[in-house]
């Protein structure tokens, strides 16, 4: 019965946290985002991200992911690490429900535990919403954990007499040691630090366990919490390993710290040591414990990092040099790109299988241009350019593969089992692409070896057959970038002109060679070079068809479409650490290249969602952008702050500015600048500008572009219009 209940306990609190991640989905990237150098809201985002997903296991992988692929810094890691083990403690207080429902039957959790999988079950198999599925799973979970704990407890309670259970906490209790090992090696067995103070608490709640082996059980159970980490650094780099490095490190530090102070006062206190700790002490120990080991940590993490640099050392010159000598340093590369612990989060897996698809595009668009350029001007400079480039979108073609397998099989929504099988068509077209360009690069070499020039009229039409399909595949891999209809439907656009194109170039060639005007040598390679052409934008054309049909999926099941991503634009002016330039060269830039990738003009647009932090130097230049692009037009705009009511985000600014522009396309409403009053007139800002002031105005908004703007001259921009059928 104990086997069964531990096996329930365990199944349980596995489906809680599955159904906790998936419901997490994205966000946990968005967390790590958040970040930057504070070490204080690093802890709280990992002390966050572990009471979402139940495991400060899974979320110490997840950084062991995150570093080896790049994406985080041992500085924001070990923040991270410190905060995971805060949040794991949220499970010990759903154990300690049992204890804390004996005042009342009905909040015994054994009471409610069949309802709430009832409940959950009828969610998971009959609702046909993703999130009401996920909520099912988490209820089911913690219904099945509930009956776990009250199973192991069932078994043991008639044995609570016994005496082997007092002896043997007693020998343990009395050696601090032993309990840091018994705690090491179960939490070890269960690669979850959870369930061993589960089972801990299992057994206190039958009165059996003194709290001198509870101490110092619990603080092996946090160093064994680590193990899953340190098998999951093997093979990964250097910075990774660290990571793992100081996840035990800060463990130990903890497990030193408070077993000392333990041992001594149980000495000096001898009947508290054999005192029977109930479940709801064990929880209060291991949230004070935690919370007080991070405070007096965090001082220290910079420490950390270097006695985790210390002790996993880098290579010398040598055995580098010999690593990169024995292998392929662009695959070494790669693999870090595609690091399995990122699989721990699906969503986060999807965006970085998408990353990597846009990298390989634009990989293969570079091919393009280098072998029409080789084709053309009988370059090898760029032939060789062509077999290196083409050396690398193969690489991407199989670590893409074998990662998107991978992600396809974990828990993730049907638009993205979608998404990733487009995904798989999509890196086939773009290594074709490739193959297409390795073609024309073959060519351009057959024309060097054998003196073979192009006429001026015959490489103008290449030229011009060349610039349609560059703009093709660059706007294919924008749409599958952004999922951009406005791309993809620029891509069949050009496709049908490509083909049209291509037809009439080979039409006249033919001509030419009929009437003795080009050599027939000539003519096979001018001919084989348009058809790698016009193949290369039917590649285009797929990935293409692959955006829409998501969209189209979208439609189907119902989505509602509040407005489309026109494009976005993005600037660095540098100007000065903290303050934009006075003249706003930087904000009229990013507004700029926002406009230029939607392919809008600045009449297109009708509302402006400023950046508008309200000081001098910001509002003074962002205003003098918008007049120097938008001219006579900046005054037929509304132009509102919508931070004069939420105030300054942070790093959530932007997103909520976004959101606020997004709501004003869909109901023609363009939200005021509050708490403007008269005599806060600025001379050096024209207000017969629209600024909004106050009042929401009501008119037709086609499109609408929001700014923001970050220290150091680090610029945003979007544009969101109306989306028509």
């Amino acid at each position: 019965m104990f086997a069964g209940g531990i096996g329930m306990f365990l199944y349980g609190m596995n489906i809680m946290a599955d159904g906790m991640q998936k419901s997490a989905g994205s966000k946990m990237k968005q967390l790590i985002g958040y970040l930057t150098r504070n070490r204080l809201l690093a802890v709280l985002v990992g002390a966050f991200i572990t009471a979402i997903i139940q495991s400060s296991g899974a979320t110490t992988v997840m950084v062991v992911g995150f570093v080896n692929a790049g994406l985080m810094t041992l500085v924001q890691a070990v923040g991270v690490i410190m905060g995971a083990n805060i949040g794991t403690t949220i499970t010990a207080w759903i154990v300690s429900l049992g204890q804390l429902g004996d005042a009342v039957k009905v909040l015994k959790p054994e009471f409610y535990a069949p309802l709430l999988v009832g409940i959950g079950a009828i969610l998971v198999l009959f609702s046909k919403k993703p999130k009401k599925k996920m909520l099912g799973e988490i209820i089911v979970g913690i219904g099945l954990l509930f009956l776990g704990l009250s199973f192991m407890s069932q078994s043991i309670s008639p044995y609570t007499d016994a005496p082997i259970f007092s002896k043997a906490f007693e020998v343990v209790g009395s050696n601090p040691l032993l309990g840091i090992l018994i705690g090491i090696i179960v939490t070890a067995l269960l690669q979850s630090s959870s369930a061993s103070v589960g089972i801990l608490q299992t057994l206190a709640i039958n009165g059996v366990v003194t709290t001198n082996a509870a101490v110092f059980i619990t603080l092996g159970q946090n160093i064994g919490s680590c193990v899953t980490a340190i098998i999951s650094s093997a093979g990964t780099t250097r910075n990774a390993k660290r990571a793992a490095c100081m996840h035990l490190l800060f463990n130990i530090a903890g497990a030193v710290i408070f077993g000392t102070a333990a041992f001594i006062l149980f000495i000096l206190r001898p009947s508290l040591a054999v005192h029977n700790i109930t479940s709801v002490e064990i929880s209060l120990f291991h949230t004070f414990f935690n919370i007080i080991c991070t405070t007096i940590m965090m001082p220290f993490g910079g420490l950390l990092v270097k006695l985790s640099g210390m002790i996993i050392r880098e290579k010398s010159q040598d055995e580098e040099n010999a690593t990169l000598e024995a292998s392929d340093s662009y695959a070494a590369e790669l693999s870090r790109h595609f690091d399995n612990r990122i699989l721990e989060q699906p969503s986060v897996a999807v965006n970085r299988a998408l990353s990597e698809v846009v990298i390989m595009g634009n990989l293969a668009l570079d091919n393009i241009k280098y072998s029409a350029k080789a084709v053309i001007n009988n370059d090898q400079d760029m032939i060789d350019k062509v077999i290196e480039t083409e050396h690398k979108v193969d690489l991407y073609e199989k670590y893409l593969t074998e990662y998107l397998i991978k992600v396809n099989n974990l828990s993730i929504t049907e638009e993205q089992h979608l998404m990733i099988n487009n995904l798989f068509h999509a890196i086939i077209d773009i290594e074709r692409v490739s193959d297409h360009a390795e073609n024309m690069s073959d060519l351009a070499k057959y024309k060097i070896e054998n003196g073979i020039t192009f006429s001026q009229h015959a490489m103008e039409e290449l030229k011009a057959l060349y610039e349609k399909v560059v703009v093709s595949f660059s706007e294919a891999v924008k749409a599958r970038e952004k999922l951009s209809r406005i791309a993809a439907e620029n891509v069949c656009r050009i496709e049908d002109e490509v083909d049209a194109m291509e037809e009439e170039l080979r039409n006249k060639h033919i001509e030419r060679l009929s009437s003795g005007l080009c050599k027939p040598s000539n003519g096979v390679i001018f001919l084989d070079t348009l058809s790698n052409f016009e193949r290369m934008s039917d590649h285009a054309n797929n990935l293409a068809d692959c955006v829409l049909e998501e969209l189209e999926h979208a439609k189907a099941r119902g989505a509602k479409i509040y407005a489309e991503l026109a494009g976005t634009g993005a600037s660095a002016d540098a100007y000065h650490i903290t303050a934009s330039h006075p003249e706003g060269l930087g904000a009229k830039l990013v507004m700029m290249n926002a406009l230029e990738d939607a392919g809008m003009q600045p009449e297109d647009i009708d509302y402006i969602n400023v950046h508008g932090t309200s000081t001098p130097v910001g509002d003074i230049s962002e205003v003098k952008a918008i007049q120097a692009l938008f001219g006579e037009h900046a005054y037929k705009l509304n132009i509102s702050s919508t931070k004069s009511m939420t105030g300054h985000l942070l790093g959530a600014a932007g997103a909520v500015e976004a959101i606020a522009s997004v709501l004003s396309v869909k109901n023609d409403i363009v939200p005021p600048t509050i708490n403007h009053e008269e005599g806060d007139n600025d001379e050096n800002i024209d207000y017969t500008l629209n600024f909004t002031f106050n009042k929401a105005q009501h008119r037709t908004v086609r499109a609408a572009l929001s700014n923001t703007f970050g220290f150091g001259g680090h610029n945003a921009c979007v544009i969101v219009k109306k989306y028509t059928e």
